[in-house]
């Protein structure tokens, strides 16, 4: 029974092992098949991988030509196949444009952005729209059909000066200078200053500048710190003396001064003589500073009058090199004062005059020449040769109103010249040289022609005029009821 319990279980062992040899050779044969598809499948991932890599790499390529291509590439679920280089415009929140100027085409392009457009700095780190600025170059990744804005990324082509201050503008042959580089630009560069559009014409060479361009052209300027003015009131009395604006410039003070300077703080000083007055002047883009001055001011100079008497009459008096008609009172400034007295025949009279009280008389009188008294001929009171030149104003004595007669020493006139009246309706005429000042015994009448009421007596006539020798002459005027005319003769220049 044992045994055959043993033969009736063999079967059934058989059984399995058959069948599991049945399975073990359909594994067998079935086993190369499944390691080739497996192969084919890592063959074509690695192709989509490969052709995925070259499609980024083409897209880098892309970004930096700074050319148009035709591409696409999904950027964040947006399509794209146009990439330019441009100036941002503007940026329009309200319906989600950006405006940009193509720096190739010189035209203008609107994209429009959505939540799929992606912005990066030129490191390739996000930023967000609100660190855009006008006036940044970038590169623009859009879709020509819908002008669908993918990707925007600030230019790592396009170069920078920042607060460039040593630079100039040529608005004729639209040449740019910085420093000794010069760039080409064109009409439509785009120029900025607290997002305001400016022309190139209203740049100031105080200005600073944020400038950008690409190869040898600029593109793009932001005023990263413009310019003011500063004006002047109640400042007369710093006239004529020199101004300091902090260490930024030295100037003359001049009458209706504007000085430009750049925007910032100033300690602005005014220094004439003695008199010095310093104001802070806070200078604010396209603004004017007005500083009143009229705190500073000289101490109030006194005065007095002054009256001459001067013997001979006729003399020629100067104070401080200016002549002067003595005729009436001379108001002078308390202080020194150089006096001159010059007189044909006499010695120059030269002194310093101080003038310290509301009025007073100081008298000069002429001396004559050594030489003259030592050669003179006592019992001839008339004396013979002098230098100076006579004219007899006598009516009956002239031809055509005018007759020169012998010269006469001028000293022999200074008893007379004091005496005499005026006439009530006769003048006397004094008609050339014309353009030259007339003086009588000192007094200016004018500038010849001229006329003025006659006095008898005689007198004497000073011709000056810028450029020629002064000239002075003798006349007599007597009571005739006659007018006088002097025509004297034309006026020698200096040096001759």
């Amino acid at each position: 029974m044992k045994n055959t319990r043993q033969r009736e279980e063999k079967p059934g062992y058989m059984e399995n092992n058959y069948f599991n040899e049945k399975t073990k050779g359909k594994m067998e044969k079935t086993f190369p098949i499944i390691l080739g598809i497996s192969f084919i499948v890592i063959i074509i991932a690695a192709t989509i991988a490969i052709s995925k890599a070259q499609g980024k790499e083409s897209a880098s390529a892309l970004l930096l030509s700074g050319k148009e291509e035709d591409g696409k590439e999904k950027t964040a679920g947006s399509e794209y196949d146009k990439q330019i280089l441009g100036v941002i415009k503007e940026i329009n929140q309200e319906n989600n444009s950006i405006t940009l100027l193509d720096v190739n085409k010189k035209a203008d392009v609107v994209v429009n952005y959505n939540s799929g457009t992606v912005i990066y700095d030129k490191y390739q780190q996000a930023i967000v729209l609100e660190q855009l600025k006008l006036g940044e170059m970038v590169d623009a990744y859009y879709n020509s059909d819908n002008f669908t804005l993918a990707k925007l990324q600030i230019s790592n082509q396009a170069w920078e000066y920042k607060n460039a201050g040593k630079w100039s503008i040529d608005t004729i042959n639209k040449i740019f200078t910085i420093v000794d580089n010069k760039y080409k630009y064109d009409r439509n560069i785009i120029i900025l200053s607290n997002d305001t559009f400016l022309k190139p014409d209203d740049l100031n060479e105080k200005d600073l500048l944020t400038i950008k361009g690409f190869n040898r052209e600029v593109c793009s300027i932001q005023v990263t710190k413009g310019h003011g003015t500063i004006t002047f009131e109640e400042y007369e009395d710093f006239m004529g003396g020199i101004m300091y604006v902090g260490n930024d410039a030295i100037l003359p003070i001049t009458e209706d001064m504007v000085v430009t300077v750049r925007e910032g703080q100033y300690d602005v000083t005014l220094e004439n003589g003695k008199l010095t007055g310093t104001k802070t002047a806070r200078v604010k883009r396209n603004e004017n500073v007005l500083l009143n001055m009229g705190e500073f001011k000289k101490p109030a100079v006194k005065s007095g009058l002054v009256s001459f008497e001067i013997i001979p009459e006729g003399a020629l008096l100067y104070i401080d090199d200016e002549i002067q008609a003595y005729d009436k009172p001379i108001k002078l400034e308390y202080g020194e004062h150089i006096v001159k007295v010059e007189l044909d025949g006499y010695e120059t009279y030269e002194n310093t005059i101080i003038v310290d009280e509301a009025s007073k008389t100081i008298t000069i009188e002429l001396e004559v020449p050594l030489d003259d008294l030592n050669g003179s001929n006592g019992d001839n009171s008339n004396g013979d040769g002098s230098d100076g030149d006579s004219f007899n104003g006598n009516n009956s004595n002239q031809t055509n109103g005018n007759q020169n007669t012998d010269a006469e020493n001028p000293k022999d006139y200074a008893a007379n010249s004091k005496g005499g009246k005026q006439t009530s309706d006769q003048v006397i005429y004094v008609l050339e040289p014309e353009g030259a000042s007339v003086y009588m015994d000192g007094a200016l009448k004018g500038m010849a022609p001229v006329s003025f009421p006659k006095i008898t007596g005689n007198h004497y006539i000073t011709l000056l005029k810028d450029g020629y020798e002064t000239k002075t002459y003798t006349i007599e005027a007597t009571e005739d009821g006659e007018d006088l005319y002097f025509s004297f003769p034309e006026m020698l220049k200096s040096g001759k």
